[in-house]
């Protein structure tokens, strides 16, 4: 069939310099704006990394913090944290697991 034989009819466009040249030059303006607005809009953004791994473990624990982790009782830590420049509505906040993955059981 002309299908196996890879006979079909296709579009087949021709490429000239001109066509090539307006084609790119219409999809720069088209994403050289979009490419600037999301640069100004990077630079907003506000990121603060607090690492506290040790920071809450109890200085007896500091050598052993798989026991620390295994005693009962309440663990809590409270940060606080010091935010560079203003921040606009609405903020999110990310948190990073490492060496924990989203198949752990």
């Amino acid at each position: 069939s002309r299908f196996t034989q890879q006979e079909l009819p296709a579009c087949k466009p021709i490429l000239t310099p001109r066509w090539v040249i307006s084609t790119f030059m219409f999809v720069s303006l088209v994403f050289i704006p979009i490419g600037v607005a999301s640069l100004f809009a990077s630079r907003d953004v506000v990121e603060i990394i607090d690492r506290y791994e040790t920071d809450c473990i109890p200085q007896d624990f500091k050598n052993d913090k798989v026991k620390y982790i295994q005693t009962p009782g309440e663990k809590t830590c409270n940060r606080t944290l010091t935010v560079p420049k203003h921040m606009k509505h609405p903020i999110y906040v990310y948190y990073q697991l490492d060496n924990f993955y989203q198949n752990h059981r």
